[in-house]
């Protein structure tokens, strides 16, 4: 599968992408789905954290396919962390935030897996 959905921590509290080669909507959907049944799991609030270290590219349309998966996103989703992007990535998630400013403010970048983690353990933390 181009992208895999785990649990990031014993505490479910991150929840993870990890994309790997090439991939499509359809996948991500796909993804999308399974990510959400995980969060409705719990009832605490959820990160999420997409980690593109094997998977450099997105394919066209980005922005409307991240817009509308947000919407629909379960009440107990958290921030967007994405990890490992290359640059076409980071200015895609640069650009998000500028046309989506509401959802762009939970939209973060972050050069590592690890950079991720501790992002999101920062701003948990408060």
């Amino acid at each position: 599968m181009p992208i895999q959905v785990i649990w990031d921590d014993d505490a479910h509290t991150r929840i993870r992408y990890d994309f790997t080669g090439e991939w499509n909507w359809t996948d991500y959907r796909a993804a999308v789905q399974e990510a959400y049944d995980l969060m409705r799991s719990v009832s605490h609030q959820v990160d999420t954290i997409a980690n593109f270290k094997a998977s450099p590219r997105l394919p066209g349309g980005a922005l409307q396919q991240v817009k509308r998966a947000l919407d629909e996103a379960p009440d107990n989703v958290g921030e967007l962390y994405i990890a490992h992007g290359s640059p076409f990535v980071n200015t895609i998630t640069a650009t998000f935030g500028r046309v989506y400013t509401l959802l762009g403010q939970r939209v973060f970048v972050a050069k590592t897996l690890d950079d991720a983690r501790a992002m999101s353990e920062t701003r948990r933390a408060g």
